[in-house]
């Protein structure tokens, strides 16, 4: 676990000249909001109940497991409705305060609520003292990110934008695969 959060905080870290160079400092001014408000609005999406997943899953013989997770679920998907009206409805103020442009807000919803799913999956392999599954799937995210974020800023030029697609698109990737691995393995009803 040391070794995969020490690469995946690396890996920004390193990709952080390449941002640099090709991004403007509004650019990158809009990246770095854009982190800033996923974090604000993951703390809404999901209730972070994945905590009270590791929580149960010590008492799982004693519940429906599979469909406590499928619960979570139900609460991601109520939550970022909610979150997400929330943002239609003040995504003028929420664009003014923060300069960050109110046709990408949906963008922050979806990368917050997509995280949350690889969150719950991640959090099943560290209580369930699976190391490697835990690191092959964080670090093959960041990968992912990143080479996404290469392409769509160096290869074609598209700015913030590009930065922002590959966050996004790496999520909803490794959150479509992490409900195949718990679908799979038994853990979603």
């Amino acid at each position: 676990y040391l070794s995969t959060g020490a690469i995946n905080a690396a890996v920004p870290f390193l990709l952080l000249p390449v941002l640099t160079r090709y991004l403007s400092p509004v650019d990158y001014g809009i990246v770095s909001m854009f982190q800033v408000l996923v974090g604000i609005i993951s703390a809404f999406v999901g209730v972070s109940v994945h905590g009270a997943i590791a929580r149960q899953y010590f008492e799982r013989d004693s519940i429906d497991f599979p469909s406590y997770i499928a619960n979570c679920l139900y609460i991601l998907i109520g939550s970022s409705i909610l979150v997400g009206i929330l943002l239609i409805i003040f995504s003028h103020p929420i664009s003014t305060i923060t300069a960050f442009p109110k046709e990408c807000l949906w963008s922050i919803l979806i990368a917050a609520a997509t995280n949350f799913i690889v969150i719950i999956v991640a959090t099943l392999w560290q209580v369930r003292v699976m190391p490697v599954h835990y690191g092959t799937f964080m670090v093959a995210l960041m990968i992912l990110n990143v080479g996404l974020s290469v392409w769509f800023v160096v290869v074609l030029d598209a700015g913030w934008r590009g930065r922002l697609s590959g966050q996004v698109l790496a999520y909803i990737a490794f959150a479509i695969i992490g409900i195949i691995f718990l679908h799979q393995g038994g853990w979603l009803k």
